[in-house]
């Protein structure tokens, strides 16, 4: 983001004739934080071997102040967890990711990193031992968190991405958007509508597929999650409890 800085006047007493563009920062998050518990099953694969961890997942949307927040993740069973935070802002009418952190334990630990630099236009990624760095493009890049922040809140907007830039591994993934109508969800706090929305890699060599149940009633949280990779699920998520932080 270019940064606009006052001219030093030589021989002056005059600081700053000039106005100065800030990035204009919210006070308040755009989503009500919240805590949402799920039932959950998570594959992950290490190596040639595959695991499923199936237990309970919670989601927690915090907000830290002054237009920052904070998401966690974490899901534990009996084979292994996964644990994830990530912590950004929001800022001149977009989210903007600044850090992201995700632990796996299973036959193995494993951990991902990401740091974007958004006054150097650079994301620094670290998976385990590779390093790696990468120029951030114009579009909004997401890390796996901050993209529900996002989609929460565009849909509160009444409108939906048509794609998205994730971080996936070392590269930078874009993924299509595609709204697939309202209905209706069977879960523990009742019958609920919601709006269906898919995501799928732009890459048409990819059969990876994410489809997400958001409740209007709930303020968009995500009510149920399913992701599938070459027609295997991968991911199924679905809303137990919810609170408002």
């Amino acid at each position: 983001m270019i940064r606009h800085q006052c001219e030093r006047l030589t021989g002056l007493a005059l600081l700053c004739l000039i106005p100065v563009l800030v990035p204009a920062v919210v006070n308040a998050l755009p989503v009500s934080p919240f805590t949402a518990s799920y039932s959950g099953s998570l594959a992950v694969v290490n190596g040639a071997v595959n695991l499923r961890i199936d237990g309970i997942l919670n989601m927690t949307l915090r907000d830290a102040g002054n237009g920052r927040y904070q998401m966690n993740y974490d899901v534990n069973g009996l084979l292994g967890s996964v644990e994830a935070q990530a912590n950004g802002e929001v800022v001149d009418n977009a989210v903007r990711p600044l850090n992201y952190r995700q632990t796996t334990k299973s036959l193995k630990r494993s951990q991902t990193q990401l740091t974007f630099n958004w006054q150097n236009q650079t994301l620094h990624i670290q998976e385990d031992d590779e390093r790696k760095t990468l120029p951030l493009p114009e579009a909004q890049v997401m890390d796996p968190l901050s993209l529900y922040l996002l989609v929460m809140w565009d849909l509160q907007r009444g409108r939906a991405p048509e794609h998205y830039i994730l971080v996936d591994g070392t590269k930078l993934k874009t993924y299509q958007v595609a709204s697939q109508g309202k209905e209706t969800v069977q879960t523990p706090l009742g019958n609920l509508r919601t709006v269906r929305v898919s995501s799928k890699k732009s890459d048409p060599d990819s059969d990876r597929i994410t489809t997400f149940w958001f409740a209007p009633s709930l303020g968009y949280v995500p009510v149920q999650i399913v992701s599938e990779n070459d027609g295997k699920e991968t991911l199924r998520m679905l809303l137990q409890e919810l609170k408002e932080k």
